[in-house]
């Protein structure tokens, strides 16, 4: 069976210039990924081309959360002993 997506969020950093989006999803194996990122012009078209695209997210990842920041890709879990 393939692993369904759980969780997806959308990190922004928006600066005077412009702003850039990153894609994290988690799928319902334990996977975590960088779905992708974009950068838009700080601009009303820049905001525009980034509310008609969907957000770039696959349809079964909607509604995702957004968050500040970009998405940083998971550390690995340290091991004790």
């Amino acid at each position: 069976m393939k692993p369904e997506v759980i969780k997806a969020n959308v990190g922004v950093d928006i600066s005077k210039d412009d702003f850039k989006v990153c894609y994290y999803l988690l799928s319902s194996n334990g996977r975590q990924y960088i779905k992708g990122t974009r950068t838009f012009n700080n601009t009303l078209q820049g905001f525009r081309a980034f509310s008609y695209s969907g957000n770039g997210l696959p349809h079964q990842c909607r509604p995702a959360q957004y968050v500040q920041g970009l998405c940083k890709e998971p550390e690995p879990e340290k091991q004790n002993g």
